[in-house]
């Protein structure tokens, strides 16, 4: 698609058809796992969607991966030539720990997410950035040894777990985060959660970097508190 001048033509008229029926103010792009050879070809593709959208009032976001991770997940993207082209750069600083990852960790931990905010902004302005936040956990269990991830839950479906299980909250100031552990037959849970206290912190970084606002994933994973501590972060701006 990317590398057919007549598909990419084809999607932005798609695009603009839609935005005219739904009275959309603009689009996300968030095209993932795109082979490295394609990396020139997307930026093209942004590059030729940006005049038409302009025209037609509308704003574009582009989702990127962090700045030095994987080839199909961040080489693949032109950080400084996509951030001309479009209005906003979102940066998914987000699965720091991810969902096959060998490893139980945080999702997003306040420094690895700030780290990863100053290594972006060596090619965006910040004034287009905006820092990604999740509204979600990872549950990870342990066995012996051996990591997996076995749920990803909402906001309120982790708290929701946490009472039902009977598990204190303890905060750890390395992460910007509670933690959570609890043992259940020859298995052991840890996560690290997600709510109000740990996503005002992530939000504060908009200030701290002046950066344009926030992303999120995904909206239908917050709650009240959750934007009310993003609010509370965002109006000291």
């Amino acid at each position: 698609v990317l590398n057919n001048p007549e598909a990419r033509d084809n999607i932005i008229r798609q695009l603009l058809s839609y935005a005219q029926l739904y009275e959309l103010d603009g689009f996300n792009l968030d095209f993932e796992n795109i082979y490295l050879k394609d990396k020139d070809a997307y930026t093209q593709f942004v590059r030729e969607l940006m005049p038409y959208a302009r025209q037609a009032g509308l704003k574009v976001s582009v989702s990127v991966g962090v700045p030095g991770g994987s080839d199909n997940y961040s080489l693949c993207y032109d950080h400084e030539k996509l951030s001309d082209e479009a209005d906003y750069m979102m940066v998914m600083t987000y699965d720091q720990h991810w969902a096959s990852s060998p490893v139980a960790g945080s999702q997003a931990q306040l420094q690895w997410v700030s780290d990863m905010l100053e290594l972006t902004l060596e090619y965006v302005n910040p004034d287009k950035l905006l820092v990604g936040i999740p509204f979600y956990t990872r549950i990870w269990r342990d066995t012996d040894g051996v990591v997996k991830n076995v749920m990803t839950l909402g906001i309120d479906s982790t708290l929701k777990l946490l009472e039902e299980k009977d598990v204190e909250m303890v905060w750890d100031d390395e992460s910007g985060q509670y933690y959570a552990t609890y043992s259940e037959e020859d298995s052991i849970y840890k996560m690290w959660i997600e709510e109000k206290e740990s996503i005002s912190l992530k939000a504060d970084l908009v200030n701290k970097f002046d950066l344009r606002g926030v992303a999120i994933w995904q909206l239908s994973l917050g709650n009240e508190d959750a934007w009310k501590g993003i609010n509370e972060s965002l109006s000291e701006r």
